[in-house]
């Protein structure tokens, strides 16, 4: 378990006095100085990223991140006093994860997780990594068009006509 308790300089609700990484490093649990306490699945810290190849530099050039399900956090790191640098499994790191902006996913939470959903089905994207498509798919249906033809014969070749 990678535990960090942090010192920082700040007021507000925003100011984060725990870190824990848990549960298989898929989980992180941070605590606030107002007493908050949220626990972030690795998962949606990494779709969350800030970063700008995931961001860009406009709303335009934003991208989905998918297929994230089973990343696990790595390291942390503290950035000053007002953010820390995450790495995941996936080999991320470039995302600053500021104390306002964890607070906001953990207050926004669930609301975030439902939009990242159905813009993952708008896009026919998956939160699993998905495996790569079957090979020669073409192929393998024309063999099978051909067996269907003459279930007799077996084919001589994935082409064969």
């Amino acid at each position: 378990m990678i535990r960090r308790t942090l010192h920082v300089l700040g007021g507000g609700d925003a100011v984060v006095t725990s870190l824990r990484v848990k549960k298989g490093r898929k989980h992180l649990e941070v605590g606030f100085a107002n007493g908050d306490t949220y626990q972030y699945l690795a998962e949606y810290l990494r779709t969350q990223t800030t970063s700008a190849d995931a961001v860009g530099h406009s709303e335009s050039q934003k991208k989905l991140v998918f297929g994230k399900k089973n990343v696990t956090i790595e390291n942390i790191w503290q950035v000053g006093n007002y953010a820390v640098t995450i790495e995941f499994s996936d080999g991320h790191k470039t995302g600053i994860y500021g104390w306002d902006y964890l607070h906001d996913l953990g207050v926004n939470k669930y609301s975030r997780m439902r939009a990242y959903i159905k813009q993952l089905r708008a896009e026919k994207k998956f939160r699993v990594p998905q495996a790569a498509s079957k090979p020669y798919p073409s192929i393998l249906s024309k063999v099978k068009d051909k067996m269907r033809k003459s279930p007799g014969e077996v084919p001589s070749g994935p082409l064969a006509s």
